[in-house]
């Protein structure tokens, strides 16, 4: 719950909050005039392909005195696959701060790496190293239960807890 006092009738007023957190992966200080710094390595693990991990969010910070202004961005071979969004706009105040949500989704098996880069009026900085890997969706038939599986007209479907998944014809 936010409350806001002021002189106004009905003082205070108060308005509930509701949101999603995501992970925090760490915070960034810029400064005006500086280049950005390197922030944290974010390893987003290992996950079957294809999926979308939840968000890791890195939060920047302009700890000068003037503001500046912001770009971002992702680069490397799987940027693509690191998907970003941010509260972030093209100039950060001096004290204040905005963050960028990165997620890894990956859509076919292998050990991927970008990094988020972050422009001011300094120049560009790696401002955090991304990583993950996405390994196969594998399936594993067990040929002594041949109830759990059926051919029909070349297509196998396997069963199990009352649900069926589908593959194509072997």
């Amino acid at each position: 719950t936010l409350n806001v006092a002021s002189n106004a009738a009905g003082s205070p007023a108060s308005v509930n909050l509701t949101g999603t957190a995501s992970a925090s992966a760490g915070t960034i200080n810029l400064q005006a005039g500086t280049v950005p710094p390197s922030g944290p390595a974010i390893n987003f693990g290992t996950f079957v392909a294809p999926t979308v991990t939840t968000a890791q969010a890195v939060v920047l910070t302009n700890t000068g005195s003037t503001s500046m202004s912001l770009s971002l961005g992702t680069t490397g071979t799987g940027a693509n696959l690191f998907p970003q969004t941010t509260n972030c706009g093209s100039s950060l105040a001096a004290g204040a701060s905005c963050f960028v949500s990165l997620k890894f989704a990956p859509k076919v098996p292998g050990a991927y790496s970008a990094a988020l880069t972050i422009t001011n009026d300094a120049g560009t900085g790696q401002g955090a190293s991304l990583s993950g890997t996405a390994t196969p969706f594998t399936i594993t038939i067990d040929t002594s239960n041949p109830s759990a599986w059926v051919i029909d007209n070349g297509a196998i479907t396997f069963k199990w807890n009352s649900t069926a998944a589908y593959l194509n014809s072997w």
